[in-house]
C-alpha cells in the first residue's frame, strides 16, 4: 500500500536541510533511510512555492458540511488553481451515515482536472472510495474499497493515481493482553 503514510517527520529549512537558491538543490544535513525500522519503505515528499513571474493569479475553494439527518452527514468541497501556465480543479462529494451505535458507513467521490501543460502534465480523473467500520466491544471491523483513475490528481488523497484496493481488517480482544488480528488486503 504505497499511498499509505505511515508517519509523517516535517522538516525545518536550514536546520535539517538547505536548498541551495542558484541550483534549486536540497541537500539534507544527515543521512535518510530508504527503509525505517519495520522495513517499510522510506520516501520524501517536498513542497515549495517560488515566484514564476507573469500575471498574477487567483488559487481558491471551500467546504461546506452538513447534518442532512440524525446519523446523516454529508459535504462537498471544491478547489481552483487559476495559474494560466497549468489550470487545476478538485472537486469532491462526501457521506458520513452511522448506521446504528457501533457501526459507521463513508463514502467519498472526487474528480480533478488538470490543464495542459508544456511537460504535458494534463488529466481528468476521478476516484471513489467506500468503508464501513463497526465497533463492538472486543470486536472491531473495518472494510474498505477504494478505485481511482489514472488521470486523477491529488497528491493528498490515500490512494494513488491508477490504483483499485479493497482491504478487511478484524481484531478481537481476548482479555486485556491478547488480541486476535487479521487482516486481507
Amino acid at each position: 500500500q504505497p499511498a499509505t503514510v505511515l508517519r509523517s517527520t516535517p522538516q525545518t529549512a536550514f536546520v535539517d536541510y538547505d536548498l541551495e537558491a542558484d541550483t534549486g538543490r536540497l541537500l539534507f544535513r544527515g543521512p535518510v533511510a530508504s527503509l525505517d525500522a519495520e522495513l517499510n519503505p522510506v520516501s520524501v515528499r517536498i513542497s515549495y512555492e517560488s515566484e514564476q513571474g507573469g500575471p498574477g493569479f487567483w488559487v481558491w475553494g471551500g467546504d461546506v458540511a452538513w447534518q442532512a439527518m440524525p446519523g446523516l452527514r454529508l459535504g462537498a468541497s471544491l478547489a481552483q488553481d487559476e495559474d494560466p501556465a497549468s489550470r487545476y480543479q478538485l472537486a469532491g462529494v462526501r457521506a458520513a451515515w452511522q448506521l446504528g451505535p457501533k457501526t459507521t458507513v463513508q463514502a467519498e467521490l472526487a474528480s480533478s482536472w488538470r490543464e495542459q501543460t508544456l511537460d504535458g502534465e494534463a488529466g481528468t480523473g476521478d476516484a471513489a472510495r467506500i468503508a464501513i467500520e463497526h465497533r463492538d466491544g472486543a470486536l472491531t471491523a473495518k472494510a474498505t474499497a477504494g478505485r481511482a483513475d489514472v488521470g486523477f490528481d491529488n497528491p493528498g488523497a490515500p490512494l494513488n493515481r491508477g490504483r483499485e484496493e479493497m482491504n478487511a481488517q478484524a481484531s478481537y480482544a481476548l482479555d486485556e493482553r491478547t488480541r486476535l488480528a487479521g487482516e486481507a488486503l
